[in-house]
């Protein structure tokens, strides 16, 4: 059976693999690059060269890039074809997805290039030498690239691989199995010994015997393969229409290899060494591998238990992030709908990328925020640490203060005093806000002149000495908020899962109001924000008018509705979720076969003295007492171990920890008694 798991992991796995490889390389290309600068004089120069050189090369190069709208899930193959046959043949212009839930892929021709930047991600069927003539082609026209990568490189697989096990939460799932089949393949050769002295009395030579063990497990290997791919099909179809089928199936034959290879290994080390070493006499007397079997089963439940508990901590995180986030989705349901800009990952931006885009990037906030179609929520509180480490988290970017502009207030309204929502409608060069709750203990009023004090630095950040900031003389009106309020931070729209995100919203926060027109904030600083999703649009079309006015669309890879990032960010956790249970019911299953076998092995190895001390009327725990307690011990050390290393201090840790050692003791227990028994049984019927 573990055998059969571990062929169902390795499935996984390699489907979570193969939709990383499409989103890096394409169907039907073998080789990726990056352009890393483009010096050519115009932008249609650099595209002409690209698409002179797939055509004299005879090869198809794709750029990649996220879609406009909707970037998380959604990308546009800009093709320069080359080859026409090996195009059409891997779909043309209809692209073969294969996994719509994970992605969808649109190609276009070139000549639909506009405002996009050509710095960024390539693809190429290129092989290496057509490679390095496209590279010195480019090169020739002013375009660096950077070095390229192919599909067959060690390299690229095994980042496939942790990014795979990564983004599907199914790296407890593969330790475990990993220590599964040691404990298996260890017990299961030892089971066998009596048929090796026996095969060896009729002439059988170590490496014959071993070769039939090898035998046995490849045809156990073989019909779990079979026997799950017919099954598996069905379900492929359903899922892609088998897009893609011949770069999945060469993907698995991989993974397929590396399992047999890892299978083979353990049955040469761990049989091999016994089998030259077995004496025939002594094994036909039963003489058994119980201390070799009972360390590995011993060490390998210690080692499931470790990753078995943080990965019931870290699903018990992901069940409260995804509840949180749940409540934080229905909130954004409640409110017109927003939109995040979301800065180009796969374009190295350059510091002096940055202070080009940053001045226009603050033209088009203050315009779209003083139509009301555009707001700043700002919190640093996750990120920023004092370097004292006593600063009052009421203070500028700590835990409990935020900055926001006006438009905020429309969205999430605070309470004054009197019970009304506070309005403010300033928006002076200089002018901010503070709105201060009455829990509060400190002085406001030095709290205020806290905050001045920290926009005459932010109005100056990352401002060079040609562009000088509007103003720098803060002037702030304090207004005290009722106590008991819950805050949205409107957050959790990161490329990331919902446990990773930052806080949802704050309890009664320090909040700073100040309009992006009153120049208290550097266009840097608001750059910044913007790349974290703190500031939010209400008119996408305006936006990217607006971008596209001031020629810095480029630097943006899409304008995403952050309603749908937060689902997004859902379905990420969902998805580690139903790694966890993969990853639970594995470990759970592994650790009581350790705890099998390791009984067994040690029942096995002094039955004798345990039915001499039975008919004595030594009473359980006499008999088994010191053993008990040290695997117990051993469990508890573990657990407090992996508790420390990843912080596992919250009540449902201590309540799953607790569980995982009362059930490993109360299991262990039953064992040894139901061993002992069975040998006990054993030896009574023996003449």
């Amino acid at each position: 059976m573990t055998i059969w798991a571990s062929l169902i992991l390795t499935m996984v796995v390699t489907f979570e693999m193969l939709i990383t490889i499409d989103q890096e390389l394409p169907a039907g290309t073998g080789t990726s690059f990056t352009v890393e600068r483009v010096d050519t004089a115009t932008k249609a120069d650099a595209v002409r060269a690209i698409a002179q050189a797939s055509r004299n090369l005879g090869i198809n190069v794709f750029k990649i890039q996220p879609s406009f709208r909707d970037s998380m899930k959604s990308r546009v193959l800009v093709a320069f074809v080359g080859d026409q046959k090996s195009f059409q043949r891997n779909g043309g212009y209809d692209y073969p997805s294969f996994s719509t839930r994970d992605q969808s892929t649109k190609v276009v021709s070139f000549e639909e290039i506009t405002t996009q930047d050509l710095r960024g991600s390539y693809a190429t069927n290129a092989d290496r030498s057509h490679m390095e003539q496209l590279a010195k082609a480019l090169s020739r026209s002013r375009i660096v690239v950077d070095e390229s990568q192919s599909l067959w490189s060690r390299g690229f697989w095994i980042a496939a691989m942790i990014y795979a096990l990564g983004k599907g939460g199914l790296w407890a799932g593969v330790v475990i199995i990993a220590i599964t089949l040691v404990v298996s393949t260890a017990y299961s050769l030892s089971r066998n010994r009596k048929i090796h002295a026996i095969k060896a009395m009729h002439g059988y030579t170590s490496g014959r015997i071993l070769v039939g063990e090898l035998v046995s497990l490849l045809a156990t290997l073989a019909v779990g393969l079979v026997t799950i791919t017919l099954v598996g099909l069905p379900f492929l179809w359903f899922i892609n229409n088998f897009h893609q089928i011949w770069r999945l199936l060469r993907a698995l034959f991989i993974a397929v290899a590396v399992l047999t290879a890892y299978l083979v290994f353990l049955a040469l080390a761990l049989g091999g060494a016994s089998t030259f070493r077995d004496r025939i006499p002594a094994v036909l007397n039963g003489e058994g591998n119980e201390l070799r079997d009972g360390i590995i089963a011993g060490f390998a439940q210690f080692m499931v238990v470790a990753v078995l508990f943080g990965t019931i901590s870290g699903s018990l995180n992901r069940i409260s992030a995804v509840q949180s986030t749940s409540r934080s989705l229905a909130q954004w349901s409640r409110i017109s709908d927003q939109y995040v800009l979301r800065f180009s990952i796969k374009i190295n931006i350059t510091q002096e990328d940055m202070l080009r885009a940053a001045p226009p990037l603050m033209k088009v906030i203050e315009d779209l925020d003083s139509r009301g179609k555009a707001m700043l929520v700002g919190y640093n509180g996750d990120s920023v640490r004092p370097a004292d480490g006593n600063n009052d988290p009421y203070e500028p970017d700590g835990s409990d203060s935020m900055i926001v502009s006006p438009n905020y207030l429309d969205k999430q309204p605070i309470a004054g005093l009197d019970g009304k929502p506070v309005r403010v409608s300033e928006r002076d060069i200089g002018a901010f806000t503070l709105l201060v709750p009455s829990s509060y203990k400190g002085d406001p009023g030095a709290l205020l002149k806290k905050y001045a004090e920290y926009f005459k630095t932010q109005c100056q950040l990352g401002v060079t000495r040609k562009q000088k900031p509007y103003s720098c003389n803060p002037h702030g009106v304090l207004v005290r908020t009722r106590s008991g309020q819950d805050i949205s931070l409107f957050s959790g729209t990161q490329f990331m899962p919902a446990e990773d995100q930052q806080k949802l919203s704050l309890k009664d926060p320090v909040v700073a109001v100040t309009s992006p027109s009153s120049g208290l904030i550097s266009p840097m600083v608001y750059l910044s924000y913007t790349s974290s999703d703190s500031v939010l649009f209400s008119d996408p079309e305006l936006l990217q008018s607006k971008l596209d006015h001031y020629g810095i669309s480029g630097y943006f890879q899409g304008i995403d509705n952050a309603k749908d990032s937060v689902a997004y960010t859902l379905s990420l956790s969902r998805n580690e979720q139903r790694g966890d249970i993969i990853a639970i019911s594995f470990g759970l299953a592994a650790a009581m076969m350790a705890i099998l076998v390791c009984s067994a092995a040690y029942c096995a190895r002094r039955r004798r003295l345990s039915f001499v001390q039975f008919i004595h009327g030594y009473g359980f725990f006499r008999r088994h007492g010191g053993f008990l307690i040290m695997q117990n011990t051993g469990v508890l050390l573990t657990l407090m171990a992996v508790g420390m290393i990843g912080s596992m201090n919250k009540v449902a840790d201590l309540v799953a920890g607790t569980l995982l050692f009362a059930g490993s003791s109360l299991i262990m227990a039953i064992t040894v008694s139901a061993y002992e028994s069975r040998f006990r049984a054993d030896d009574i019927k023996r003449p």
